[in-house]
């Protein structure tokens, strides 16, 4: 949003960018017919933020069947910061628990999600 106005939307529509993720969301999207892509829910994860915060997250997403995101742009430093010994817990979870998980990158998982949602219409 810039000055009060959502300019996502209309990004999308000219094809400047394919999705937009809502930063300080932490909503879980459970449902492929609910799926917003230019308001993509993201977890970001900040300064301070443990690990048990981040797994939870995707726990609620393995529950609801559904799909998170976690937002970093730094770890151990950078903007965004969240702790190195942290994010290698989150890993470790995700690692232990990869037969319930896909991990991929915001545009391989969305780039999916849109694939599904268009063989379904």
């Amino acid at each position: 949003m810039a000055g009060g106005e959502d300019f996502s939307g209309p990004m999308l529509k000219k094809g400047i960018t394919k999705y937009a993720r809502l930063g300080e969301t932490q909503g879980v999207v459970n449902c492929l017919d609910s799926v917003d892509f230019a308001k993509v829910p993201a977890f970001a994860a900040r300064k301070g933020f443990k690990a048990e915060a981040m797994i939870n997250y995707v726990k609620q997403a393995i529950d609801k069947g559904g799909f998170a995101v976690i937002l970093f742009h730094g770890v151990g430093g950078d903007y965004l910061t969240v702790d190195a010994a942290e994010h290698q817990k989150l890993i470790d979870y995700l690692a232990a628990h990869k037969n319930d998980v896909w991990v991929g990158t915001f545009s391989e998982v969305l780039d999916y999600l849109s694939k599904q949602i268009n063989n379904q219409h």
